[in-house]
């Protein structure tokens, strides 16, 4: 008799798997490996997708909205007792949390900013930018890369479009920091929220008066920009450009940071890749391509039913969950062959979805590309290859959707 159990009914019903563990965190990727060899499954209360084909058909189906988190926040808080408006209303009226019209007239009243054209012209603030800190980084015998270079570039260039004085640069950090946790709600408690509302008061207050004076004075810069364009007889108004100018901080700043260490790491890594770029800078825009879709910096996301759908042969019912695990859809050798391989020379790199897909395809995309490719361009020019000093990497454990470097001590020789 043969008792053999056939290999299909040998795997558990449930895949390991656990993105909250310390080892998940350190390296994803062969647990992305193995989730790929099987149909999406049900865990934690949500469906995980983790194909490219999977992943971004979801991302482009409106049947899915982006609008759990908003709704996620407004639950707790009435489980809290708490009675914060400000915050409910910035998921309300943020692009990357709003569905259907009113996602459409936010993106056609922001759009003016925010595309490939407009962001290229401030080619000049980026390059000032970057050869400021990166300037100063290469000078040093060794420097801690995260907190001196690649976590105040962005929040100096934001300031910059934005028009801002110096003097905002520290108090726009504490609270970007502060309210980017919104983006995970699961992980704030009560007296969190308390404090989370407080700040965000001060971050509105900032930003009003701001507002105020480009409405009667309108200069050059993103804010004023905003502020005075009409698209047939609409224009945003001063809690929606409140809400935009807060938004390109939390949901811009992170990011890029972790884009930026993530691209030094992998050049350090890949010292061949480094010399391939050298030899040929044309290779640019693909390397950034390459960045993004090896070492996401976005993860994860999540979206909700909103109708019956299938997808991979799994019906999905209204009101369920879906973690989408970019990460993973990035790597998928279906898609990417030898996915696993850093190469700069690849052909679809572009088809990445680090910045989503479809209608929530990220705002500020063109914006972080170009700082990308404006500071590698940089470090190739100035010859120096980064040498990595840590002997234990420093993942960011702050979140669970963002991968990016807490700490990355390098030299450059």
């Amino acid at each position: 008799m043969d008792t053999t159990t056939p290999a299909a009914l040998q795997r558990p019903a449930t895949p390991r798997f656990n993105p909250l563990s310390p080892a998940f965190k350190r390296d994803p990727y062969p647990s992305y490996e193995a989730l790929r060899e099987r149909p999406p499954f049900k865990t934690l209360g949500m469906w995980v997708l983790t194909r490219h084909e999977d992943v971004s058909a979801v991302l482009k189906d409106k049947r899915f909205s982006a609008t759990l988190i908003p709704t996620l926040v407004q639950r707790q808080l009435a489980g809290h007792g708490l009675d914060c408006p400000e915050i409910v209303r910035l998921g309300e009226k943020s692009i990357v949390f709003t569905d259907g019209p009113d996602h459409g007239r936010l993106r056609q009243l922001t759009n003016v900013a925010f595309n490939r054209k407009s962001v290229e012209g401030l080619r000049p603030v980026i390059e000032a930018a970057v050869a400021e800190f990166l300037g100063r980084a290469l000078a040093q015998p060794e420097v801690e890369l995260v907190s001196e270079v690649t976590e105040p570039l962005p929040l100096r260039i934001i300031r910059a479009w934005m028009g801002l004085g110096p003097e905002a640069e520290a108090p726009i950090r504490d609270w970007t920091r502060l309210v980017r946790i919104f983006l995970e709600p699961g992980f704030i408690t009560a007296d969190r929220y308390v404090e989370l509302h407080r700040q965000l008061l001060d971050y509105m207050e900032f930003f009003r008066g701001h507002i105020a004076r480009v409405r009667a004075r309108p200069d050059d810069h993103l804010i004023s920009r905003l502020a005075h364009y009409e698209h047939k007889g609409d224009r945003l108004t001063d809690e929606e450009l409140i809400y935009v100018c807060i938004m390109c901080y939390v949901a811009g700043v992170e990011t890029t940071t972790s884009l930026l260490s993530n691209a030094v790491l992998l050049f350090a890594h890949h010292p061949q890749q480094f010399e391939l770029l050298k030899a040929q800078p044309a290779l640019l825009p693909g390397a950034v391509d390459e960045v993004l879709r090896f070492e996401s910096p976005l993860q994860m996301t999540k979206r909700v039913a909103s109708e019956p759908v299938h997808v991979a042969g799994v019906e999905i019912r209204v009101g369920e969950q879906v973690l989408l695990c970019m990460g993973s859809a990035n790597r998928d050798d279906a898609v990417f062959p030898a996915g696993a391989r850093f190469d700069i020379t690849r052909q679809n790199a572009a088809r990445h979805v680090a910045f989503g897909h479809g209608i929530h395809t990220c705002l500020g995309a063109f914006m972080a590309q170009l700082q990308a490719e404006v500071f590698l361009s940089a470090l190739v020019a100035s010859g120096k290859q980064a040498r990595v000093l840590d002997d234990t990497l420093a993942w960011s454990e702050h979140s669970q959707i963002l991968r990016g470097l807490g700490r990355l001590r390098v030299s450059f020789h």
